[in-house]
């Protein structure tokens, strides 16, 4: 049992690991992979203890194990708009040392307008609505030099030893003038997922 001392007022934090175990329900195929924690020390400054008398008393049992961790509950997201950051040494070897885990993919709400495969206007799907807002950031197969391209991403994901996390364009079966504008949606991720080839995870 370790205790730490701290002259900290009107704060009380109560930990209770059987609670907390209790409360851990079933993650499923989320803790297939888990991994123990380890902590590496940094050097670090030391500054003079403090003469204050302590009002906080907290008690860590660091021989007990609360309950398993998943690697995939952390996580940071590649914006298209980034650049190739696959190409950059710096950027690779940050978040490397960063050790995201999963890294998502295309981005937060551009994924609604996201095509993976087009690398143009002409080659994005021809069901869309003519008033359509076509942008090159929104091309998947773009690979102008401002932008990242899914297989960037793809390169991204290997360099850094994470997992991805794709977020599909859902909303391309809403906007599809085709006679079954869903099942057209759905083909065109499920080619995404046969291209993937099991890179991603999520």
């Amino acid at each position: 049992m370790i205790k730490y001392f701290l002259p900290i007022t009107a704060i009380i934090i109560l930990f209770s690991p059987a609670r907390l175990s209790a409360q851990a329900g079933q993650e499923g195929f989320y803790l297939d992979h888990w991994l123990p924690k380890s902590i590496e020390i940094k050097t670090f400054d030391t500054v003079e203890t403090t003469n204050m008398a302590a009002t906080v008393n907290i008690m860590v049992n660091a021989g007990t194990t609360l309950n398993k961790v998943s690697p995939h509950i952390y996580g940071q997201y590649a914006a298209a708009w980034g650049g190739k950051l696959n190409l950059s040494s710096l950027a690779v070897k940050v978040i490397r040392d960063l050790r995201p885990n999963v890294i998502r993919w295309p981005g937060g709400s551009m994924s609604n307008e996201y095509f993976w495969k087009a690398t143009s206007k002409a080659t994005a799907p021809q069901d869309v609505p003519p008033g359509y807002k076509y942008q090159d950031l929104l091309y998947g197969s773009n690979n102008s030099s401002w932008t990242m391209s899914v297989d960037n991403f793809y390169d991204l994901l290997t360099k850094t030893n994470s997992t991805g996390s794709i977020s599909v364009n859902y909303s391309y079966a809403r906007v599809g003038t085709g006679t079954d504008p869903v099942r057209t949606a759905a083909r065109y991720v499920a080619d995404w997922v046969r291209y993937d080839k099991g890179r991603t995870k999520f």
